[in-house]
């Protein structure tokens, strides 16, 4: 048997890269983990698994090891959680100033779905004005001790600062569709 991390989850398919470097393509031996709590999914992109290859780039998932951390949601439809990253050391919560408009619900929610890591609240398009309503709510998440950071994709302002919280650390993207997390 061998370790390894996910690094891609798509419908029970896993892309596993084992402690040699080597990648394997898995599936969960059996269709179940043996787990004792049930999530929707209980694998996730970041779990570290133990796995038997059976052939140079196919194995089948025997376990899951213990998580470190986690982002994960309560799915409604299925009153089951739903872990979306696991074994990261921050989340950054990303949001925008404009295009989509600044959510401060949305930062609430996200903050108590990452446990055991850092948080970090990502706000890009700062290009762009926010009320003093917005700007008072944003300035509260560092009242309250969050890492903020306000960065512009487009013209480059603080990037580098944000590099430098990222630089060596395992990192979670989340955010509203639209915001530049890809960016």
């Amino acid at each position: 048997n061998m370790l390894g991390t996910i690094h891609r989850a798509i419908n029970n398919l896993y892309t596993i890269v084992a402690e040699d470097g080597k990648t394997y393509s898995c599936k969960i031996k059996g269709k179940k983990l043996p787990l004792e709590e049930y999530e929707y999914n209980p694998l996730a992109v970041g779990d570290n698994v133990e796995f038997t290859p059976y052939s140079d780039n196919e194995g089948l998932i025997l376990s899951r090891l213990d998580r470190k951390s986690v982002f994960r949601r309560w799915n409604i439809k299925l009153e089951k959680n739903q872990t979306i990253a696991a074994n990261m050391d921050q989340v950054a919560i990303v949001t925008s100033a404009y295009e989509p408009p600044f959510r401060p619900r949305f930062l609430d929610r996200a903050l108590t779905c990452a446990s055991g890591c850092d948080k970090i609240i990502v706000m890009n398009k700062c290009d762009f004005d926010l009320t003093e309503y917005e700007f008072e709510r944003w300035a509260l998440y560092h009242k309250l001790g969050y890492k903020i950071i306000a960065v512009s994709a487009k013209t480059g302002e603080n990037i580098e600062q944000l590099k430098d919280l990222l630089r060596g650390k395992v990192t979670a993207f989340v955010g509203q569709s639209g915001v530049g997390k890809s960016t």
